[in-house]
């Protein structure tokens, strides 16, 4: 999986510490897509870097201005930034150094856009800072560890580190199990936190870390537009340029098409080029792929589709707990099985994620929690108790409920779901740009809410692509008057028969509504034995950290025929991630198990 590893020596040798390095680099590295750089050290730092080989830019570390760093990830306006000297690109990790280098570091960092994670070190002090993108889109763990920094984009490296004991957190446990991700900076390694979003860490000579953000979200200001019109408008002129600069026509670039509204967007979006990949993923029959392929016809794209089968969905995935760790829940690893078709065909693709919480405004509530920050909301989207998220004081004072929750839920949810395809290709997310984010976020709440402004832009911008075509989730186009499309949405509902077929306005025949059926696939062969195997065993390692009758009356719940997919699925994607890392079974270089042959 591509990242970062690093560590300050302290009193440790340095031999050692480049030894330990290379040792965690191996745990981060896939078998058969990950690429490394040498590890580097001197008498102060050990470091490293894994990357896929697509689009990484010179090797790391870069060096500029008495610094060394290495970035995970890309800057996406990068030359912008700094313009590179004649036949001599500083790359990306150079143009980091050069950001930290200016006089106000902070504001020359805001002004970068894409998805990254960095560490760089001043040699002359020994002084190390890690940073992040603004929305925080590249992990990177980090924890003091015998009086040393250590850093790690994921959390199996640490397995490799001298001296380090793994302890679950069961806080966080319980917040996967409740929630279904962690909350805030929390990970499942007691001391070990994921850096915040839009921050710089700085680890002092004398030990001391500080951390403190260059962005967040109080720096979003009013947008100033007048008519919910000329927002839309000037919505999609900002997600064209995000598209543009993400897809230069001297690379390959694909887009993630689904049968939704935000990849759709994306492909509209791309300039002409002679070949534009699109790559579906869904079982045969369903609804995502029929309007997939209708839109890439329009586009004149060339469709790849991945199928999901009952037979082949979950094998893949064992890995896909390891890369995610163990933090993601296994039966919304939806893609992975595309692994392949995404290496041929593209070195980059375009992700829809942010399209529904940014610019539809899904996390926003009703209006009365408009203009407020409603722990209320918070909970029952986060569906957890209130009262168990920490201190919120710093959120009520956004009064906005959608930040926190695009920053939780979003960021160390949705976002772990993009982080397998980080290990494949280059991953780049248009929708989060800086300047569509700030814009759409500084208009009015009443226009952001329930897709208004959303629906209006993609209407406005890319009529061809949504006046007729159907929206997969309700099954009739988005420029349906609102009440008849409320009637479309309630007859696609209604029409579903029993095998789970519907009929989408737009297409012609019947389809599949869901791109998997989960609930089925859990009872059926080959993932019925493989589960029963795990949960029920004498020596499984969950039952440490939850119940096991509660775990097992789930199950059986389930196979009597109620649907608990989901909290079988965190269940599930817990004991393998024990397994992994307690039992060194189920990792990535590990052979198929026997039930999943």
């Amino acid at each position: 999986m591509p990242g970062l590893i690093g560590m300050t020596c302290g009193t440790e040798a340095p031999d050692a510490c480049a030894a330990a390095v290379t040792r965690m680099r191996g745990l981060m590295t896939h078998p058969r897509f990950g690429e490394v750089d040498a590890a580097w050290n001197d008498r102060l730092v050990a470091a490293a870097r894994v990357h896929t080989g697509r689009l990484a830019g010179p090797t790391q570390p870069a060096s500029r201005h008495g610094l060394v760093g290495w970035l995970d990830g890309e800057i996406v306006n990068a030359r912008g930034l700094v313009p590179g000297e004649p036949g001599a690109e500083p790359g990306d990790a150079g143009v980091l150094l050069e950001l930290l280098a200016r006089d106000d570091p902070g504001a020359a960092l805001r002004a970068a856009d894409g998805s990254f994670a960095g560490a760089v070190y001043e040699p002359g002090t020994g002084v190390v800072r890690l940073v992040s993108d603004r929305f925080g889109l590249r992990p990177l763990y980090w924890l003091v560890h015998r009086d040393r920094l250590v850093w790690a984009s994921t959390l199996a490296a640490l397995l490799a580190l001298p001296g380090f004991i793994p302890r679950i957190a069961q806080r966080t446990v319980d917040e996967f199990l409740t929630c279904g991700h962690p909350v805030g900076d929390h990970t499942l390694f007691e001391g070990v936190r994921l850096l915040d979003s839009g921050t710089v860490l700085t680890f002092g000579q004398r030990g001391e870390v500080s951390l403190e953000r260059y962005w967040w979200w109080d720096r979003v200001r009013p947008a100033g537009a007048s008519r919910l019109d000329e927002a839309a408008d000037e919505l999609g002129r900002r997600l064209r340029r995000a598209v543009e600069e993400r897809a230069p026509a001297d690379q390959r670039v694909g887009v993630s098409l689904s049968g939704g509204l935000d990849s759709r967007a994306l492909l509209a979006a791309v300039p002409e080029r002679p070949i534009l990949p699109a790559v579906t993923f869904g079982r045969a029959g369903c609804v995502d792929v029929a309007i997939a392929a209708k839109v890439a016809a329009l586009k004149g794209a060339v469709h790849h589709v991945a199928p999901l089968t009952q037979r082949g969905w979950l094998a893949p995935r064992l890995e896909g707990v390891w890369w995610t760790d163990g933090q993601f829940n296994i039966v919304n690893m939806h893609g992975i099985e595309a692994a392949d078709v995404y290496r041929e065909v593209c070195d980059a693709h375009l992700d829809g994620y942010g399209g529904d919480f940014i610019l539809g405004g899904m996390y926003m509530g009703d209006s009365d929690t408009w203009g407020r920050f409603s722990p209320e909301l918070v909970a029952r989207r986060m569906k957890a108790p209130p009262g168990s998220f920490g201190p919120l004081a710093p959120w009520d004072a956004l009064d906005r409920s959608d930040y926190y929750l695009i920053e939780n839920r979003a960021r160390r949810m949705n976002n772990a779901g993009t982080r397998v395809m980080q290990g494949l290709v280059q991953e780049r997310k248009p929708l989060l740009d800086g300047d569509v984010v700030e814009f759409a976020l500084g208009l009015p709440d009443a226009w952001r809410a329930n897709g208004r402004l959303y629906r209006r832009m993609l209407l406005r911008a890319f009529p061809e692509y949504y006046r007729r075509i159907p929206w997969a989730s309700i099954g009739v186009p988005i420029s349906w008057p609102r009440g008849v499309r409320r009637i479309g949405k309630t007859y696609h509902r209604r029409d579903r028969r029993g095998d789970g077929t519907m009929r989408a306005f737009g297409l012609p025949g019947r389809y599949y509504v869901r791109y998997a059926d989960y609930a089925a696939w859990l009872r059926l062969p080959p993932a019925r034995g493989f589960i029963e195997s795990l949960l029920r065993a004498p020596d499984a390692l969950y039952p440490e950290y939850t119940s096991r009758s509660d775990v097992l009356r789930l199950w059986d719940e389930h196979l009597a025929g109620a649907d608990r997919a989901v909290e079988v699925g965190r269940r599930l994607t817990l004991e393998i991630w024990l397994q992994q890392v307690f039992a060194e079974r189920l990792r990535p270089w590990s052979e198929p198990t026997e039930e999943l042959r």
